[in-house]
Parts: structure tokens; C-alpha cells; sequence
């Protein structure tokens, strides 16, 4: 599970002395992880996410994890 924030469209700049973060954005993320190659570590990532507002998203990748 994770949550963003983005600060107000009207707001000075992004470190301001006084930063209005109002809009959230939680998601949830499942995942599997296969190792392929032990000497490297390398894994098959397969991972599957929904955000608040129906977003989805199925990603595979294939790297050293960790």
C-alpha cells in the first residue's frame, strides 16, 4: 500500500515555508518475485496495482531486486 500527495495548484513552490498538501492518492500493489538467476540475483518481477479512482496497471520486469 502506498499514498501520495501533490501540493495545491496555487501554492509558491513545492518547499515553501508553509506546504498545503490536500489532495491523497492511495494505491494498493500486489507482487510476485522470482528468482532466475541466483548468482546475480536477478528476479521476474510481476506486480498489479488500483489506484482510488479505477486506475490499474500489470507490470513485469526482469532485474536485480534488493
Amino acid at each position: 500500500m502506498n499514498v501520495h500527495s501533490v501540493s495545491e495548484p496555487d501554492a509558491p513552490h513545492i518547499f515553501g515555508d508553509n506546504p498545503r498538501f490536500r489532495y491523497w492518492y492511495p494505491a494498493l500493489t500486489g507482487g510476485l518475485r522470482l528468482l532466475i538467476v541466483r548468482e546475480t540475483h536477478a528476479n521476474l518481477c510481476l506486480d498489479y496495482g488500483v489506484g482510488l479512482e479505477g486506475q490499474r496497471g500489470f507490470y513485469v520486469s526482469f532485474n536485480e531486486a534488493f
